[in-house]
């Protein structure tokens, strides 16, 4: 037997993936983050070597990439788990 996935979680999957994708760009804007985080790594750095132009593109690399996982990874769960609203809503 299979579980599945309860219809309320379902319909909840986009907004919640919006959520989590905010919460990663507040957090490369929040500067009272107490844990070192690749904006504090970056600004590090670019203390240590001078090299700002290096530090932050490498930073906002990152950023990008961990942003578009994030959307890859619940675009995937959101194809799996809602495909039946594609067929309910007559386009197939």
């Amino acid at each position: 037997r299979r579980i599945i996935i309860p219809s309320s979680l379902r319909r909840a999957l986009p907004a919640y993936s919006n959520e989590v994708i905010m919460s990663m760009h507040a957090t490369a804007l929040a500067s009272t983050v107490t844990i070192v985080e690749i904006t504090g790594a970056a600004s590090y750095f670019n203390s240590t070597y001078f090299e700002p132009f290096i530090a932050y593109s490498a930073a906002a690399l990152l950023y990008l990439i961990l942003n578009t996982l994030l959307v890859v990874g619940f675009r995937q769960i959101e194809k799996k788990y809602l495909l039946h609203l594609k067929y309910l809503h007559g386009v197939a």
